[in-house]
């Protein structure tokens, strides 16, 4: 199976190729949050040097957030755009789980964890074993604090991940840090085990209402 995947959830923009959950080759560029003009060259980009057309991926794969709202519509656009007129399948990932994939955690507990705003972040663990991941209970929003004692309870080594979660480590030192961020990689290696959708049953994940809705919220008061 030939996958697709890509990452604009974030500040970065990514894209990954995968044979079977393997990945075969990848383009990540920091883009400062202006994908809508680097997703489609970047993708066109990687297709072309490794000899592949839209047409021969099997599946079509995005993260779904949460993370920046124009971001996470940009990514699912595209993917829904790359998927139906074929009538590919797609999968969604969430930020969190192609964080926890892209660790490089084998095994252990992973604490998957991006930044909301202050002291507050979109937190989720996972377990390892074997190269899968499996989640422990749903992800939440936690404060830093909230997030670490939880991380605690394990008490065995904990791997943190996530954009923004190096923070985390001024609160629990104790914390494994890898480094690693939300990317079309791991969104890759998560696509593999993930349901398939449709293209047109693909849809975000924002956890918390944009800034459109609050304000349309607020203005009806």
């Amino acid at each position: 199976m030939l996958i697709l995947s890509l990452d604009t959830t974030g500040k970065r923009v990514s894209c990954a190729l995968a044979r079977d959950g393997l990945i075969t080759a990848r383009k990540d560029r920091l883009s400062e949050l202006s994908h809508s003009r680097t997703l489609l060259p970047e993708c066109e980009a990687l297709l072309s040097e490794n000899g592949v057309s839209f047409s021969d991926i099997d599946l079509f794969a995005a993260t779904v957030g949460p993370g920046s709202f124009t971001g996470i519509r940009i990514g699912v656009a595209a993917v829904k755009g790359f998927a139906f007129p074929e009538g590919k399948p797609c999968a969604g990932v969430d930020t969190l789980t192609s964080a926890a994939y892209s660790s490089g955690v084998l095994s252990g507990v992973i604490c998957a964890a991006v930044r909301a705003r202050e002291n507050e972040y979109y937190a989720a663990f996972f377990k390892a074993k074997d190269g899968k991941l499996g989640q422990e209970g749903e992800r939440a929003v936690l404060s830093g604090e909230e997030t670490a004692a939880r991380a605690k309870e394990y008490g065995c080594d904990v791997y943190l991940c996530g954009e923004g979660s190096e923070e985390l480590l001024k609160i629990n030192p104790d914390l494994k840090y890898t480094g690693a961020c939300q990317s079309a990689a791991g969104t890759a290696r998560a696509a593999y085990f993930a349901p398939r959708v449709r293209a047109e049953e693909l849809t975000p994940v924002y956890m918390k209402p944009s800034q459109a809705e609050r304000l349309k919220k607020e203005t009806k008061k």
